[in-house]
């Protein structure tokens, strides 16, 4: 397709086994983050060697990749209901345990 480079955000630990590094690395960070904050989980991997050896800037996530929570669910209303279930062996996410002021 002709893409050069791959920009995601993620767990660092999963994706570094793939070739992604640190975005801030290569002089790219997500547009309106500030320069010199650390965001390990922006991550880039060039798919051209080189590409990025001249190139420093912002990512500007795609406009595509936002969806109003509307019209999400209004999508998916087109399907029947399915119950949620708890299988073993699935991850469970837990809730951070709240602070006491």
């Amino acid at each position: 397709m002709g893409e050069k480079v791959i920009c995601i955000e993620g767990n660092p630990a999963f994706y570094e086994k793939s070739g992604f590094t640190a975005g801030s690395s290569r002089g790219i960070r997500p547009a309106g983050a500030p320069a010199d904050q650390e965001l390990p989980y922006f991550l880039v991997r060039e798919l051209e060697a080189g590409f990025l050896d001249s190139a420093a800037g912002t990512y500007d996530t795609p406009e595509g990749y936002f969806v109003k929570d509307e019209e999400a669910e209004a999508f998916d209303a087109q399907f029947p209901f399915k119950e949620k279930l708890r299988l073993p062996g699935q991850l469970v996410l837990q809730e951070p345990e709240s602070e006491s002021l």
